[in-house]
């Protein structure tokens, strides 16, 4: 089954993908589920049980993942002049 980081992830891969192609500058706030409460139920198989610490430690990898893919993709298409924020607390 498809997880909602999955998701989530290619929409917003997609949304900076299409910014870039038509020239535009772009915000874009990418919220993720993990770790909230109920969400482990619909934990990415490839993450289940992947780090021998529980569920929150497990969803923190997936956490980590989609994180680095979307830092990746800013790196790879950046010009230098724009920058990129990740927050894990916005308060």
């Amino acid at each position: 089954m498809k997880s909602i980081e999955e998701d989530l992830l290619n929409r917003s891969l997609d949304f900076m993908e299409r910014q870039v192609k038509a020239e535009k500058p772009f915000f874009l706030w990418h919220v993720s589920t993990r770790n909230h409460v109920w969400v482990w139920i619909h934990l990415n198989e490839k993450y289940k049980n992947s780090t021998g610490n529980g569920i929150f430690a497990d969803g923190m990898a997936e956490l980590d993942d989609v994180t680095g893919k979307l830092g990746e993709w800013y790196y790879s298409y950046s010009s230098g002049t724009a920058s990129m924020t990740f927050s894990a607390n916005p308060w």
